[in-house]
This record gives C-alpha cells, structure tokens and sequence, in this order.
C-alpha cells in the first residue's frame, strides 16, 4: 500500500488530502497488469474506474482515426472523469462515455479506482468531494478558455 501512497498522495487529484483519506483510497486500489498493445479501454466504452501508472507506459488515442494524443508513465493517471462525473452527479451507477482510447504500450501494472470506492470514501471525507468536483469547475472554465480561442482564432481568419 505505500507505494500507493505516495503515487495518489503525488497526484494533483489527491494531493493535499489527510492521510485517512489517502488510507482508504489505497485500500481501494485493485492492482491490474496489462500486457503490451492491449487496450485499456476505447472510445465510446462506458467507464466505471479510473487508472494510475504503477509501472510502464500507455498511449492515449482520440477520434476516428486514432490520433495519437500522448503517453502516460510512471504516476500519471487517465480515465478520471469518470470520478469527476460521478462525484458531481452523486446518484447513479456513476458511468461516464469514454472520451479517448488508451492501449499499453509496455508490459505495465495500473491502479485501479472504481467509482463505488471513491463514491463511498466522499461519504465519509467530504473533502475528497470537494477536491473532485473543484476540478470538474476547473475543467470546465479550461473547456470554455479554449472554445472561446478557437472561435476568436477563426473570426481572425474571415
């Protein structure tokens, strides 16, 4: 469990909550191994959990043509807003649509977050709710932020 710690405790999702909250999110994790090129999940899967990085690497993919987004190693997580929804809709199964694909690019061991768990552990930390839904308003002023450049990039270009 302490290699959960400190990873969760590192990351901008976790960081700066108590060490009980850490605790019962590290009791929460479900390792999983993946095997090079196996895909995690894709686009348009209904997602119930979240990943981080233990050991290896995975790409991540969007749209039609799989466009390559990125890579994700060692402490890097994807698949949060599942939680992020989640915790904002509060009721539910706490399903989201996947927005992206992401496949191994390495043998790789992930940490597994399911929405139950985080769901269950807001009851009990609040301050794990709070933490969540502040970065859904932070993704959503960032969405607006870049809608609103793309609109003013293509006035410029009438």
């Amino acid at each position: 469990m302490d290699m959960y710690n400190d990873m969760l405790a590192q990351s901008p999702l976790f960081r700066f909550l108590g060490t009980e909250v850490l605790l019962r999110l590290c009791e929460a994790v479900i390792p999983v191994s993946v095997v090079r090129s196996q895909t995690i999940f894709k686009t348009g899967d209904i997602g119930h959990e979240m990943y981080f990085v233990v050991n290896g690497e995975v790409e991540v993919t969007a749209g039609p043509h799989n466009s390559k987004l990125g890579f994700i190693g060692h402490g890097g997580f994807f698949g949060e807003m599942t939680m992020i929804e989640a915790v904002n809709r509060k009721f539910g199964d706490g399903s989201c649509v996947r927005g992206r694909t992401v496949c191994a690019t390495t043998d790789s061991d992930l940490a597994m977050l399911e929405t139950e768990a985080i769901l269950s552990i807001c009851v009990d930390y609040p301050e794990l709710e709070v933490r969540l839904r502040s970065f859904r308003r932070a993704g959503t002023k960032l969405g607006r932020k870049g809608q609103a450049a793309a609109s003013a990039k293509s006035l410029r270009n009438l």
